[in-house]
């Protein structure tokens, strides 16, 4: 799995792509292009791994701390026009309100922002899928 964009950016330098390695405790990896050659960062690993119908991994932002991280869970189910995919981004109590990733909003407008960014991800995978 690939994505593209300047929604997985950790910086400002370029083009950026997230990969995942398909199997358990696989690395959840954003390769950015900087002015000195390209940098691979390790943001998470698959916790569970249950082809076809849903995986999991753990996400750390580039400012979290070591012991910080949320949780993704994917699933996958069949519907009649295609595959349904359902995404639901959790741990993000964990941190601190005053925590840099939630950049300085209150919860509802955090948990908005977040929501948006993820129906982003989501229709850019629709598109790419389509082609």
């Amino acid at each position: 799995m690939v994505g593209k964009g300047p929604r997985f950016r950790i910086t400002s330098h370029g083009p950026s792509a997230i990969t995942f390695e398909p199997s358990l405790g696989g690395r959840l990896l954003e390769r950015v292009d900087t002015p000195g050659g390209p940098q691979l960062v390790e943001k998470g690993r698959i916790t569970a791994w249950e082809p076809p119908s849903r995986f999991v991994f753990d996400w750390r932002g580039i400012n979290f701390l070591p012991d910080e991280k949320t949780e993704v869970e994917v699933r996958f189910t069949a519907a009649e026009d295609g595959t349904n995919v359902e995404v639901c981004h959790r741990g993000w109590s964990k941190l601190p309100a005053s925590h840099p990733v939630r950049h300085g909003q209150d919860v509802p407008a955090f948990i908005g922002m977040l929501g948006s960014w993820w129906g982003t991800l989501m229709s850019s995978l629709r598109e790419h899928t389509a082609l």
